[in-house]
């Protein structure tokens, strides 16, 4: 390990432990933020419109916030997926 370390700071410099990581961060901020968004659209669709009085709408059963968050991952996977793939491929 020490000379893993030692053989990157002479090839490469500080920016060497760091090569990679944009992509990296690219995708988990995309994949994050498409997800949170995702969930709270869907969770507000599901819920349906706040009462009259402006009392708010009943919470999701479990099934359904289970749903709404299955959803909401398995889009942002899919629309990160180019991310993905050119981060393996660094």
């Amino acid at each position: 390990l020490v000379d893993c370390v030692a053989c990157i700071w002479r090839a490469e410099g500080v920016a060497g432990y760091f090569q990679g990581v944009g992509p990296a961060v690219t995708k988990g901020a995309a994949t994050n933020a498409i997800r949170f968004l995702g969930f709270g659209q869907l969770k507000r669709l599901a819920q349906g419109p706040a009462g009259a009085d402006g009392t708010p709408p009943p919470p999701l059963a479990t099934w359904q916030a289970m749903l709404c968050g299955g959803i909401a991952g398995a889009v942002s996977a899919v629309a990160t997926q180019p991310i993905d793939t050119v981060k393996a491929n660094m």
